[in-house]
């Protein structure tokens, strides 16, 4: 009975289809939050792979990428936001020396260039590229014929 009330329901066949594009985003995000978090990669191979799943979530679901771009923002501006706390209040007790102090600071894959990176990205493809906005000259996906 189950079965055929949810293959029933009118969402099953009218809002499914559009789903997979949103899962296939969400497949990039977890190697975009690995990307940040990997710390035995180095701070180029994270950042690379960082843009690389960033373009990924772009080209498969705009909006998905636009979530994760105001969670990127807020937690580039959080974690600059950090150095003004007190050391004492910071919570580093137990911390690795090496990553409590500066070269955290300057291992950090989220950067102004990074978010600028994934901000291009995100205007380039979903704003530029295929049209919602209006721009003076052709875009490619508007310029092919119908």
């Amino acid at each position: 009975m189950a079965v055929v009330y949810f293959i029933g329901f009118p969402t099953f066949f009218t809002d499914m289809p559009f789903l997979t594009r949103q899962e296939m985003a969400f497949m990039f995000v977890c190697p975009a939050i690995l990307a940040m978090t990997h710390r035995q990669w180095g701070l180029r191979r994270r950042r690379l792979a960082l843009i690389a799943a960033c373009l990924g979530m772009e080209l498969s679901h705009y909006s998905t990428m636009y979530l994760f771009l105001g969670a990127l923002t807020v937690a580039w501006l959080a974690e600059s936001g950090s150095r003004w706390i007190p050391q004492r209040w910071r919570g580093t007790v137990g911390a690795e020396p090496a990553m409590a102090g500066g070269a955290a600071r300057d291992s950090r894959t989220l950067s102004i260039g990074a978010i600028l990176t994934v901000t291009v990205i995100a205007v380039g493809w979903g704003g530029v590229a295929t049209g919602p906005w209006v721009v003076p000259w052709p875009t490619p996906v508007r310029s092919l014929p119908a």
